[in-house]
């Protein structure tokens, strides 16, 4: 069972994996994102019955976090979680019927399908979620070989450099 997050303006998603769904442990995880990102000012979410509880509203009230309560599987209402929740299955599923990834444990292949979910531009903002969420794109392996090519280029212009600056001293003292 997991606990999906997404932030509203950048579409940048959270996973995190749950031992049991109850109000302490998405109140906890929740304490956890905010540690990280900032209290949310508002949450959107299908209803689920953990934030039903006195835990979680307690939790809101103490935040000043606005929770509507939606109309369960009202698309209009909570869009946005239910196309986070498809978005992960489909990924996770994807992931998971690969034969390569069949020793791999769950969280590693979560981060192999939010890595460049994270990566890759939405189509409505043009900018992908971690450059929303952080100003930057985040450092890919692409990155990495465009870097060495770089790094490459960069030694060859300097050996150059030196080579021409050699040979115009060497002709300079002799009177070329």
């Amino acid at each position: 069972m997991y606990l999906i997050m997404t932030d509203s303006y950048s579409k940048w998603p959270e996973v995190y994996a749950l031992n049991e769904i109850d109000a302490i442990n998405t109140v906890n995880k929740l304490r956890n994102y905010a540690s990280r990102y900032g209290i949310s000012r508002k949450i959107i979410s299908d209803n689920g019955k953990q934030l039903d509880s006195k835990e979680f509203v307690n939790f809101c009230d103490l935040n000043d976090i606005k929770y509507p309560q939606n109309a369960p599987w009202h698309l209009k209402s909570n869009g946005a979680a239910e196309n986070a929740v498809r978005s992960f299955k489909s990924g996770l599923k994807k992931t998971l019927l690969d034969p390569k990834n069949y020793q791999l444990g769950t969280n590693t292949l979560i981060a192999r399908y939010l890595f460049p979910y994270r990566n890759t531009p939405y189509c409505y903002t043009g900018d992908s979620p971690a450059k929303l969420m952080f100003g930057r794109k985040l450092r890919t392996c692409f990155d990495l070989l465009k870097e060495s090519s770089v790094i490459e280029k960069d030694k060859h212009k300097k050996l150059q450099r030196k080579t021409c600056r050699r040979i115009y001293s060497w002709r300079a003292r002799l009177g070329d």
